[in-house]
Parts: C-alpha cells; structure tokens; sequence
C-alpha cells in the first residue's frame, strides 16, 4: 500500500526488524533499476548488476534464453538479465523475504489506469485536462533544492515540457541539445532545437557526437549499461548528459509520451494488417512486399510492411522491432533448433502480454511497449546514462497522473486516421512554434550505418575479428563476417546488428 501511494520515481529497501522482513519496491512503470540475487539460501539486491557480482564468489553463467532475446529484441524483457539467477524487480512489484522464503507481489496494473473527469465524446475538454495535467506534472518535477535544466531534442515531447518549464521558472531554462557529425540532414534535429530554444528564450547548449567518440567511449558506457541492451542512442545519451552535468544537477526529459498516445509507426500501420490480410497470400507477399521492398529505402519502413503480413498480433510485434531475423540468428548462433523452441517461447511471452488488454489492437500494443520497451530499454538508457554522470533524469509523462489520463483516452484519439498521437498533438499546438508541431517524428537515431562503412570500418573490423568472436564463446565466426561484409559492402543495413555484438564484446 505504501509503494502504491508514492508517485513518480522510486526503488527501495526496508527492513523490518521486528518481524525480521524484508521489503524491496520499485515503481509503477519501472523508471529506478532493482536488481536481485537469489538462490534459495541469499538474496542480494542492487540498483546495478556490477554490485551483486562484487558480492558473488565467480561471476554467473549467461543465460542462453536472455542472449536470444536481446539479440531478437535489443533487450532483454524484466525479470531476466544476461545471468543467470540474477533478476529485475518488475515494475509496479513488491518482494518480501522472510523466514518462510521470498515472495513477489504485483502491487498496480497499468490496465488499472484510471483518468478522472476524462469524457471521450469531446476533445476540446481532453485537450484542456492534457495540458493541466501536464502543467502540474512538470511544475511537481520542478521542486528541486540543485540547479535543474532539460533534455531538448527538437521534438513535441521534449519541446511540450519546455513550454511548461519555461512558464514555471524565474529564470530561463537550461537546455541540452545533441547533434551528429554528418552532412546528411536527417541525423540532426539542432534546427528543431535551436527553434524551441529561441521561442521560449532558453539558456542553451549544443555538442556534436562523432565517430571517434564511439571508439572512445564504447568501453564506458558498456560498463554502465550493467545489462545489455542494443540501443545505439545510448552514445548520445551519455554525452549530452556529461554536457548538462556541467550546469545542473537534474534535467528533466520526455520519456514516455509515445508509449501512452501512439506515437510510433508500427501502431498506425498496424491498423491496416487486417485489410492488407484481405488480400490473397500470392498477392500480399508474392506482388506487393517484393515490389514495396525494393522501392523504399528505409528499413523501418520496409520491416513494417513485413510486419503487417503477419496474420496476429504478436508475430507482427516481433517483425517490427527484431533486429536478427531467425533464419540470420540461427546462422549466428549456430543452433536453429534452439532458435526455433526460443522463438516459439517469445512469442508466447507476448502472446501472453496482448492478450492481457483484450481485442483492441492498439491499446494491446501500448500496453506491450509499456510493460517491456520502456521499462527495460528507453529508460533504462537514461538513467544509467545520465547516472553515469551523476545527473538525475526526471520523466514528466510518466508521473501517475499523466499515465493514469493517458490510458483513459479512447485509442481512436489517439491516433486517427494516419495521424499519430493526434490528441496530444492537437493539445499542446497552441503552445508550441508551427515548425515544432508540423515535424515529422524522428527517432533518436545515430548515422552508424554510414560510420560503420567509413570511419568505422576498422573500428568494426578489430573489434569483431575471428579471434575477437571466439573469445566471446557464442557465435559463428564466419556468419558474423558475412553480416560485416553485407554492411559494408552496402548490401544490407546491418548496422543494428553490428552494433548489437560489439555492446556485447565490452560487457
């Protein structure tokens, strides 16, 4: 009842000495890390897996089902980790170890989200209870006795948070941007930054990630990822907050919003699987995916309309966000027995998940990305990078309020027609400059396919040699090759993939 009351951030122990218990307790959505040991006979807790492994005589054996899944996924879904008898606490749950043994207790569902005074039949009404909500979120994130600041990518989300900040603070408000060195204007949102920064006349500050930085810093921040995940946008992410450490000691970032109001391509496109599977199979995958595939040139784009061949909801989640397909994985890990019995089992991991909400697609999918993508790589991505630096990073869209009103909102607002996070958007217009709003969405997204074939070629080529390969004691020396040469030779985006092993070679 106690960690149900508490709002927003939180990961904790307590003992009770009297009864001899103890407590841990992490938050609703899973913002704070806790991580876990146990073995029937000790348990050890942390809020990093490189404290637990100091307390245990030899370090645990990976886990083969964890491998898979963070090569399929880029993480590894709570409570595994990469070892064995090592856990995540999940979200929104309690553990309580006494003399009778451990036991973990979920203490709040995100299906239990309730928004108050929410009436689907009139937006204008939502609008207004979006923005309040927001207000009071942001100005609750404002207390603070240390200098305070934001993440500023240029986009809505980042952008939104600034407005209110900007509208709370005697001073202007300290802001963080990053940008790439490359020519190609799609990997820099600095002008959409720059935008918002003018606008709302914000103290603000630049830097440029570039490819040495990655030969730099790729031991660092492998080390205080703790647990793997393949996500190259932790790079930046540590830079930026190194930058902002420099000037404050909290910054507060957007985290969340696309999760709660549908802001990612797959959750409009897959409103259209069930028409598309109207169509005749020879026709679906035999005409329009081979002619579609060679005429677009983006991979998300591409893996989209794979995805929405699939004829249920979990197999076409799993096409969406797979990084290896199985055919490559089993190629890689040289065991597609194996592949095929743990493929089978993630996919009754999220069968499970989808499930859980009931027939409506959209909400299934938010429900998915909430209970795994956002705990177990989005925010945990910021704050071990942020944490890296001693700078707290706070989550306005994930404050109770706002997921409880967020989860209320009927799907169809959320998006319609082809317009995602249509409400949220049409809620904070007002307040943002026309350029902002009329963006379209960008993904945090690096250049490393274009590094990886240049200025990181070699890089790549040391670090994942033959002999590099073996020492890591999982994969295929020459179908690791063959996805290196596919990549460079410009056959294949791989980059993902790449980047994937090479976190792994660190760890």
């Amino acid at each position: 009842e106690c960690a149900k009351r508490f709002n927003g951030i939180f990961a904790f122990a307590l003992w009770d000495d009297d009864k001899k218990t103890l407590l841990l307790a992490r938050d609703r959505i899973g913002i704070k890390p806790l991580f876990y040991f146990y073995d029937n006979k000790r348990l050890i807790f942390a809020s990093e897996i490189k404290a637990i492994l100091k307390a245990l005589p030899e370090k645990p054996e990976v886990d083969s089902s964890s491998l898979f899944r963070y090569l399929i996924l880029q993480y590894i879904p709570a409570p595994a980790t990469l070892y064995k008898n090592i856990y995540k606490l999940m979200p929104a749950s309690i553990l309580i170890l006494n003399k009778r043994g451990m036991e973990i207790k979920k203490y709040w569902d995100v299906k239990e989200a309730k928004g108050e005074g929410v009436k689907a039949d009139n937006e204008e009404k939502i609008c207004e209870r979006l923005l309040k909500t927001i207000d009071e979120s942001v100005t609750d994130q404002l207390i603070s006795d240390v200098p305070l600041g934001a993440f500023l990518s240029g986009g809505i989300d980042s952008s939104a948070i600034v407005a209110f900040m900007s509208k709370r603070m005697k001073e202007p408000v300290k802001t963080f941007s990053v940008g790439f060195d490359t020519v190609d204007p799609y990997y820099n949102e600095l002008n959409y930054a720059r935008i918002a920064s003018r606008h709302f006349k914000t103290d603000h500050h630049e830097i440029i990630v570039r490819p040495q930085d990655v030969v730099n810093l790729f031991p660092v921040i492998a080390r205080h990822l703790d647990d793997s995940i393949n996500d190259p946008a932790v790079l930046p992410t540590y830079i930026v907050s190194k930058l902002a450490k420099e000037h404050v000691k909290v910054v507060l970032s957007g985290e969340g919003a696309d999760e709660l109001f549908g802001g990612y391509l797959r959750y409009s496109l897959d409103r259209f699987a069930k028409y598309h599977q109207l169509l005749p199979k020879l026709v679906r995958n035999g005409l329009i995916k081979p002619i579609l595939n060679d005429i677009i040139d983006n991979i998300r784009i591409t893996q989209g309309i794979n995805a929405v061949s699939e004829p249920d909801r979990s197999s076409r989640y799993l096409k969406w966000v797979s990084v290896f397909d199985t055919d490559s994985l089993s190629a890689v890990l040289g065991n597609p027995v194996f592949i095929e019995e743990e493929w089978s089992r993630l996919k009754a991991f999220y069968n499970l998940i989808h499930n859980e909400y009931g027939n409506d697609t959209l909400s299934s999918i938010l429900y998915t990305d909430i209970k795994t993508w956002l705990p177990d790589d989005l925010l945990t991505k910021v704050d071990r990078m942020s944490m890296a630096h001693g700078l707290e990073a706070r989550v306005p869209y994930l404050d109770n309020r706002m997921v409880d009103l967020a989860l209320s909102i009927p799907p169809r607002l959320k998006i319609k027609g082809f317009k995602r996070k249509y409400i949220f958007k049409k809620a904070v217009s007002n307040i943002l400059p026309n350029e902002i709003v009329r963006r379209s969405k960008r993904g945090f997204a690096l250049p490393i396919s274009h590094w990886f074939r240049n200025e990181l070629k070699d890089f790549v080529l040391e670090r994942l040699s033959d002999d590099s390969v073996r020492r890591m004691d999982f994969f295929n020396t020459s179908a690791v090759n063959k996805i290196i040469n596919e990549h460079i030779k410009g056959n294949e985006d791989n980059s993902l993939q790449i980047w994937g092993l090479l976190t792994l070679q660190f760890l």
